[in-house]
């Protein structure tokens, strides 16, 4: 299966939730007065701040996030390999380097002498 299927999923997946929050915010959310008594604070339900379309709306976000994860973890399996894969190239090209910086320094002194 290919990565970008989850990456860009949840990308419009993330997008819709975004947006439906943004619009529909009042149902999604409740208010508080900062001046009010944090002892009468609902936290969930109806007349709580985070009202239970809000919660169904984060916990959609919280699954359209798992797009992102799986690219992640896939760009660095990626990373990891290319990476191992230059620096072998670079063990090579350091090698015939060394190599051939050597010749040089050998025929100069030759030259010198």
């Amino acid at each position: 299966f290919s990565v970008r299927v989850p990456f860009l999923t949840g990308a419009v997946w993330l997008t819709a939730v975004c947006h439906a929050v943004l619009w529909r915010s009042s149902i999604c959310f409740g208010s508080f007065s900062v001046t009010g008594d944090v002892s009468k604070l609902s936290w969930f339900g109806e007349t709580g701040l985070l009202r239970p379309f809000g919660a169904v709306a984060l916990g959609l976000m919280v699954v359209g996030s798992g797009g992102f994860v799986v690219h992640g973890v896939w760009d660095r399996r990626r990373s990891r390999f290319l990476i191992e894969k230059a620096s072998e190239e670079i063990d090579i090209v350091e090698a015939i380097w060394k190599e051939q910086r050597t010749e040089q320094a050998r025929e100069s002194a030759h030259v010198r002498a």
